[in-house]
């Protein structure tokens, strides 16, 4: 107790002052402002210690903006390449995170090894070099050696570093924030663990409006890349610059650079614009003027996304010359060629997908016919192919994790033919009339064997060929027909996407879907390739499941395309070595099953589903008639 006549002395002064800055808020700072403000970059951290620039790396404060408590983004996905800046971004973000907005934050790393590295040469570094870390967690020299490492406390929450194989374990620590940082670098070990970013999302879910979830990460390899396919469910955006010629805003694409063969040093860059051969010292004008742009809606409420290469690396770091050398050292040599993609494109590498041989497609071969629907079986989709004479349609069941049975195939001939004078006379049929075998092919549904009844939840029909006997066709299936194309140009993370077109004569606006075609035949090669799962605990997503007796020309259709290197394109493609009909259905049909959302329902929306369905047979069982209803688009939104 400070005595009235105490108060002069100085001692008493500086009691008094330090008590009364303790009931004064902090300043109230953005992330970048907090950045410029304490991070000091040391020499033990980095090459070029000193203050922390965000505009050196400017794609950083739009990144930091949906991370503050301003955005209401919940997950932010940062695909990327290499030395674009994206450890200051997280330090930063964590800082401003314990000190403007306290809660506990949990950092994931791939591996123990990972964890143990950057604590002792980025995170130590960092806490003790940041005013406000000091002095927030300068307090905790008490600590064990392995609290130390992998736990830090403080009056603003407790900052918790975990590896991937770990996130499990996380299930009862509630926390405000989390950043899963590099994890495609651990996604082979966590193959059958689940989606290890809802495993994070899941620990948030107490934090309400606070909650955020940063997910920065390279790509690795093109379908078990985690952050692509997160990157995928977002609204994509890119950095754009503009040419110093002629202004035109675009995104940096690898395409478009060119070099003398055997002279990387010479490297240009040709305006999508104006064609006009820019120079890496162009990057010192383009990028402060640089801005991102969402490129698709997102599938994932509240989730965003960015996409940054390692082309955009500040003058100085890893040079376009460097990766144009890159690049000639790696030619034909698919590991080297990983690596450049992957750290200095920042894209996942698609691997060379072998077509499954007949033997192995017999052996997904089970005792059912076509028409029969297993009690796993969920929802169903059809694909259809147009040709110059019939129309192809296969029906395909699926269960969870994308595990799919062939269930219907049908050919729906285009010509009418009678006989005149000992001739026979085709005569081409109206898109209506063909629309009308169609539909009561289908629409009877399919029984599975408790009693269930499903009528499929949306189909695709091709309109590359005909495309206005296609499009009559559509409009006169109804509501859960779609018109559909082929693209051999994807959308990054995404097998299908839709876009809006004008047709003559319609009067309206429809609505076109597109599947990227390497990516969903990859997909089906991979699955095919699948050895049959064993005991009773096996997970069967992915697993294709075909009934027994398919004519030998049905498994070539569905394995027809195969991928070469085109030298002249200087790339990977994909060509047709026979009729590839019943393949071409199967991926319209896949494209509706990401259409409806399926491919993003977790174990409880399939459980939900089948409690509806089990209801349904129960009730056709007790002389009921009414069907489940076929499932409808579901996004999954996060509660405010």
């Amino acid at each position: 107790m400070i005595d009235a006549q105490d108060w002069r002395s100085v001692g008493a002064r500086a009691v008094l002052r330090t008590a009364l800055a303790a009931l004064v808020p902090p300043e109230k700072l953005d992330p970048v402002e907090w950045g410029r403000r304490y991070r000091r970059i040391t020499a033990r951290e980095a090459a070029r210690p000193g203050v922390w620039d965000p505009d050196r790396t400017p794609w950083v404060h739009e990144i930091l903006w949906e991370l503050s408590d301003e955005s209401p983004a919940k997950i932010v996905v940062f695909a990327k390449g290499a030395q674009i800046g994206a450890t200051e971004l997280g330090l930063v973000w964590s800082g401003w995170s314990f000190d403007q907005d306290p809660g506990t934050m949990i950092t994931l790393w791939p591996t123990d090894a990972v964890i143990k590295r950057n604590v002792k040469q980025r995170i130590d570094p960092f806490m003790a070099s940041a005013e406000p870390m000091a002095r927030l967690f300068g307090q905790q020299k008490s600590r064990s050696a392995e609290n130390t490492l992998f736990q830090k406390s403080s009056p603003s929450g407790e900052w918790i570093f975990a590896s991937a194989k770990s996130a499990p374990n996380l299930r009862s620590t509630p926390a405000v924030r989390a950043m899963a940082d590099e994890i495609d670098e651990a996604a082979d070990d966590l193959s059958g663990q689940g989606d290890v970013v809802e495993l994070l999302k899941g620990r948030l879910s107490d934090a309400g409006p606070r909650m955020k979830l940063f997910v920065p990460c390279t790509p690795t390899i093109e379908g078990k890349s985690i952050v692509w396919r997160w990157y995928g469910l977002t609204d994509q955006r890119r950095f754009e610059v503009p040419c110093p010629k002629c202004g035109h805003m675009q995104a940096l694409s690898w395409e478009r650079f060119r070099w003398p063969e055997g002279r990387p040093q010479m490297v240009e860059y040709l305006c999508e614009g104006c064609e006009a051969p820019l120079r890496e010292a162009a990057k010192a004008e383009m990028l402060p003027l640089g801005r991102f742009r969402a490129t698709m809606e997102a599938r994932y409420h509240g989730a965003v996304g960015f996409h940054v290469s390692g082309l955009y690396a500040p003058l100085g770091s890893y040079s376009w010359a460097q990766v144009a050398a890159d690049f000639d050292a790696a030619e034909g040599r698919d590991e080297q060629l990983k690596t450049v993609y992957n750290l200095r494109l920042g894209l996942p590498w698609r691997q060379t997908t072998e077509a499954p041989d007949g033997q192995t497609l017999r052996t997904h071969e089970e005792p059912y016919v076509l028409g029969d629907l297993p009690d796993r079986c969920g929802a169903i989709t059809i694909g259809g192919d147009v040709q110059k004479d019939r129309i192809e349609l296969r029906a395909w069941g699926w269960g969870e994790g994308l595990e799919s049975w062939l269930v219907g195939s049908w050919t729906i001939e285009r010509f009418d033919r009678r006989l005149e004078a000992g001739a026979t006379v085709k005569t081409r049929r109206a898109p209506e009339a063909v629309a009308a075998e169609i539909l009561n092919a289908t629409s009877a549904g399919w029984r599975r064997k408790d009693g269930a009844v499903l009528h499929h939840g949306a189909g695709a029909i091709d309109v590359n060929y005909d495309s206005d006997f296609a499009w009559r066709l559509i409009i006169a299936l109804g509501a859960r027909w779609h018109a559909i194309r082929g693209e051999a140009r994807g959308r990054p993370g995404r097998l299908h996407w839709r876009s809006k077109v004008d047709r003559v004569g319609v009067g309206t606006e429809l609505v076109l879907h597109h599947v990227h075609s390497p990516a969903a035949i990859s997909e089906f090669y991979r699955q095919l390739a699948q050895e049959r799962p064993t005991g009773p605990d096996a997970s069967w997503a992915g697993y294709v499941h075909l009934p027994i007796g398919l004519p030998d020309s049905e498994l070539e259709e569905m394995t027809a395309e195969r991928e070469v290197f085109d030298p002249r394109r200087r790339k990977r493609v994909w060509v047709r070595a026979a009729a590839n009909h019943a393949g071409d259905c199967r991926k319209y049909a896949r494209a509706m099953v990401e259409a409806l959302g399926l491919d993003l329902w977790t174990a409880d929306h399939w459980a939900v589903r089948a409690a509806a369905l089990a209801e349904d047979a129960a009730a056709r069982r007790s002389g009921g008639q009414a069907a489940a209803a076929p499932p409808t688009s579901f996004l999954p939104r996060f509660s405010s």
